[in-house]
């Protein structure tokens, strides 16, 4: 699944993080492979609850045990394991050569802190500058972001901004120390069409200026489609499809994939209504010994409800965990 002639910035192999509660240990991420290059932008795409944010904050280190906690597997980033790192070494990492934007940037701005101290105390910290160049740097970084009035908006609080605002000032915490991998959590969901396109084009201007690589968790296709140049499909905590963004809308090869997206409004099939998914996910809690979406499976066939699906290339740079992904590849096509 690695990037054919490209170097290899975060390599994930075997990852599993679980929840240890009272109702069971429940499987959030269960055996996660993945590599991503320097400058590649790659999706992270799935229903609420299929693993892409645990997988996310586990590459960062921030599942909060108890009750969560990586069991297996090793996430190298530049050649070390970031799960074999103490503390200090990881806090050195965060915010300098990995970065992460969150979901609700209200819920992670400090509202006491003007938006250019909140910026610049990254630039401290991880640059050593001092307060004043980090000031005149954080100015910057809003003017790169093509911020409007970027002057008054280093002298705000995050209470006098806009939610897509707000958004852009925890990019710009983001990439104020240029790192090499930016993991942007749902970072456009709380976000009106507009703003979202917005974000999205910055983000990809960005990785294309700074060379910095971009993984994206989201829940929505059309976010990958313009965004991402790679995709992965999770599903009940592991990757089932995996691909060039391009090739995964024209042939998808797993029967997840075709459900999702035969449930997004697309102009090519306007006034015809959409398909919903049948079923539910199984609880990250389920001990299933086949595929876990076989009882959603318009394919399934006992075989699968017993032996659990490898994930495997089934065409050249087409990854698919499904017996019959050649099957489901035709299906695809004869429902458009």
């Amino acid at each position: 699944m690695s990037t054919a002639e490209a170097v290899e910035l975060l390599r994930v192999e075997g990852l599993r993080t679980h929840f240890f509660t009272r109702h069971g240990v429940a499987k959030a991420v269960d055996g996660v492979d993945f590599s991503l290059a320097k400058g590649e932008r790659l999706g992270l795409v799935g229903e609420s609850g299929s693993g892409k944010s645990v997988t996310a904050l586990s590459i960062m280190r921030l599942v909060r045990d108890p009750p969560g906690r990586i069991v297996g597997g090793r996430i190298l980033f530049e050649g070390q394991d970031l799960l074999a790192l103490d503390e200090a070494a990881m806090r050195r990492l965060r915010g300098s050569r990995l970065s992460m934007i969150f979901q609700d940037p209200i819920a992670y701005l400090d509202p006491v802190m003007r938006v250019g101290d909140w910026i610049a105390e990254t630039l401290m910290l991880h640059r050593g500058l001092g307060r004043k160049p980090a000031l005149t740097e954080a100015l910057r970084i809003l003017r790169l972001l093509k911020v409007p009035s970027p002057e008054e908006v280093v002298h705000a609080y995050p209470f006098q901004l806009s939610g897509g605002m707000c958004q852009r000032v925890l990019i710009a915490t983001a990439i104020a120390t240029e790192p090499a991998l930016v993991i942007a959590d749902e970072a456009t969901s709380a976000l009106d069409v507009t703003v979202q396109a917005s974000i999205l084009k910055t983000l990809t201007e960005l990785t294309e200026t700074l060379g910095t690589a971009l993984l994206l968790t989201t829940h929505n296709m059309l976010v990958v489609r313009k965004a991402c140049s790679r995709v992965m499909v999770m599903y009940a905590g592991r990757v089932v499809e995996s691909c060039a963004t391009d090739n995964l809308f024209q042939a998808p090869l797993h029967p997840y994939t075709i459900g999702l997206l035969n449930s997004v409004p697309a102009l090519e099939s306007i006034g015809q209504p959409l398909v919903p998914m049948a079923g539910e996910p199984p609880l990250p809690t389920d001990t299933l010994p086949g595929c876990a979406f076989y009882a959603r499976c318009p394919l399934r066939q006992s075989r699968c409800q017993v032996e659990r699906p490898p994930l495997q290339e089934v065409r050249p740079g087409r990854w698919s965990a499904c017996f019959f992904a050649e099957q489901a590849g035709r299906m695809r096509h004869a429902a458009g």
